[in-house]
């Protein structure tokens, strides 16, 4: 199959959703986690590092159609032309239906991932958490026989069918922004911003990266002062460059997921109380003075 090659860009629909999520979390995480910290310092404690957590999460991701191409019209200009390739490499129809397949789509299907992440909380409600995760999934290429009149007798249903399907994987890692509302309650609400890079991997294909922003929100519920169960909310947004065609697609990973986090309370320095002026000087001047004074 051949593609003509376009500059058409991809659809931005899910940028404007991106740029709406990230004004919120920015309002809300931009001047709630510094003025804490101020409020943390000044109220006494050290003014650096409040507490550690470490978690281990696992939960759902969905998938994406990274490549979904039109029907290509009878009277259409191939010049400069590409092949539309399987994940083994070989352009799709060949050698079983050279030149019949149509309107090809590449999709990564649903998928299971696990992760784990260190956070560091400058004040009791905002941290930075440094995060990877891993995913596996499959990955499928489907289309349709471009004639749907002369079928090939070896498969005479019309319509879309599977052409090919192989395992993918994919690991990630980056920083996020971490605002935990009402850290004294049981019940804790949080919301978090962060940018990493991602690594899509095949078996045989061109393994796929690029760089990532995420945004998510969940609740936290504690169930002992070390231990907490948290449950999230969250998309990873990135660009999927594609090889075949001149158009990179926007595509969005929604997740959803539990996990365990375990908290270590930074103890506060110490502060050493300044040694108390010596008064002998001060004494012995005041008894001088009264001798004098008789």
């Amino acid at each position: 199959m051949h593609q003509t090659r376009t500059q058409t860009g991809s659809i931005i629909t899910p940028r404007l959703a991106l740029i709406s999520a990230v004004a919120l979390m920015l309002a809300i995480i931009l001047p709630a986690g510094p003025a804490a910290a101020q409020n943390e310092s000044s109220g006494g404690s050290t003014g650096g590092l409040h507490r550690i957590e470490i978690s281990l999460s696992g939960g759902w991701f969905g998938g994406v159609t990274y490549l979904d191409l039109p029907p290509i019209a009878p009277d259409a200009n191939d010049l400069g032309a590409r092949d539309i390739l399987d994940f083994s490499g070989i352009p799709l129809g060949r050698p079983k239906y050279p030149a019949q397949i149509d309107a090809a789509q590449k999709t990564v299907e649903d998928g299971f991932y696990g992760g784990v992440g260190a956070t560091f909380f400058m004040s009791p409600t905002f941290g930075i958490e440094l995060a990877v995760a891993y995913g596996v999934s499959q990955a499928s290429v489907t289309g349709q026989y471009r004639d749907q009149q002369n079928l090939p007798e070896e498969d005479p249903t019309p319509g879309r069918f599977e052409w090919d399907r192989t395992d993918m994987s994919w690991i990630s890692g980056g920083a996020n922004m971490l605002y935990v509302f009402s850290p004294e309650r049981k019940l804790r609400p949080f919301v978090q911003l962060g940018l990493g890079g991602i690594l899509n991997r095949f078996p045989t294909a061109d393994d796929v990266g690029g760089l990532y922003v995420e945004f998510g929100a969940g609740l936290r519920v504690q169930v002992s002062p070390k231990m907490d169960v948290k449950f999230q909310l969250q998309s990873s947004i990135f660009t999927w460059d594609q090889n075949e065609v001149d158009r990179n697609e926007t595509v969005m990973y929604p997740a959803a997921s539990v996990g365990l986090v375990w908290k270590y309370e930074v103890p506060d320095e110490p502060v050493e109380s300044p040694a108390p002026e010596s008064t002998d000087a001060g004494q012995g001047n005041a008894t001088q003075g009264s001798n004098g004074g008789s």
